[in-house]
């Protein structure tokens, strides 16, 4: 489920959805701080696919590569517009 920011408000139960479409219960905790907050979990987890604050990361290098030859293929496919 999708929601807009301003929906949101800090320490409000939510249900969640999981892959699974089972519904699990869920609280969003509002931060000062969010960018703070962003870096401190990042640094704390495994979390591969970010590559902007993962640079040591040992899959860093091939999805990089990866990611750019994605991109160089993209621009070589006709545009839809």
């Amino acid at each position: 489920m999708c929601r807009k920011a301003s929906d949101l408000r800090p320490g409000k139960r939510e249900d969640t959805h999981g892959l699974d479409g089972r519904q699990r219960p869920g609280l969003l905790q509002a931060h000062p701080e969010p960018s703070t907050a962003e870096s401190e979990l990042i640094a704390q987890l495994d979390l591969p696919l970010n590559l902007d604050q993962n640079r040591n990361h040992a899959f860093h290098q091939h999805l990089s590569a990866l990611r750019a030859f994605a991109r160089a293929r993209a621009r070589e496919l006709p545009s839809a517009c």
